[in-house]
């Protein structure tokens, strides 16, 4: 009669045992999907970030334009952006726009003006893509204003700035300042 008691007691304490640790398990899922909800969202919020490029064309790179090719794509991974307005100019802006086009981000083709010939380059990066032109027609601010566009519609700006003054990268990367943008720049980031 003692050893059966025994027995009981033992299988209740562990039912009661068996209990709390499915009771602990499911708190732990629980946590676990408030987790990865959260993670859902931020990953949503980061989705929806629109990012502009500016940069220096191919003369002022210094030969790194291999360096800023990787770079750009591990911020565009980083980043996530739901889409890219890039000048689509030679130089940075192609780079960054090749990179994306990689990643299968969406890039929106900023045109200060429409022009008689696209370099083929060009041409396969405005397949299935969005392309604007900002003025009707030629003028020397038309370039000013295109830059602008593109940070007023973007939150953030990824830049590629030699830190010299002067030129269309100087004047955006002003320009995105003034406006309270973040700036991701590309010799900024190597310097810290």
């Amino acid at each position: 009669m003692k050893n059966s008691f025994h027995i009981n007691l033992y299988l209740y304490y562990n039912k009661k045992n068996f209990l709390c640790q499915f009771r602990l398990r499911d708190l732990f899922i629980d946590f676990f999907k408030k987790i990865l909800y959260n993670i859902y969202n931020i990953n949503e919020r980061i989705e929806k970030m629109i990012l502009a490029v500016t940069g220096h064309r191919l003369e002022r790179l210094k030969g790194q334009e291999g360096a800023i090719s990787e770079w750009a794509e591990k911020q565009l991974i980083r980043l996530h952006p739901s889409k890219v307005y890039n000048g689509m100019a030679q130089g940075t802006d192609q780079i960054v726009a090749i990179a994306a086009k990689k990643l299968g981000i969406p890039i929106v083709c900023c045109y200060p003006f429409p022009k008689k010939h696209y370099h083929p380059t060009e041409k396969w990066l405005m397949e299935n893509n969005e392309v604007i032109f900002v003025s009707p027609h030629y003028s020397k601010q038309a370039y000013v204003i295109r830059d602008n566009f593109m940070v007023d519609h973007a939150d953030k700006l990824l830049c590629v700035w030699d830190g010299l003054g002067g030129g269309g990268t100087f004047l955006t990367r002003n320009y995105a300042l003034e406006q309270g943008k973040e700036i991701i720049d590309y010799w900024g980031l190597r310097m810290t």
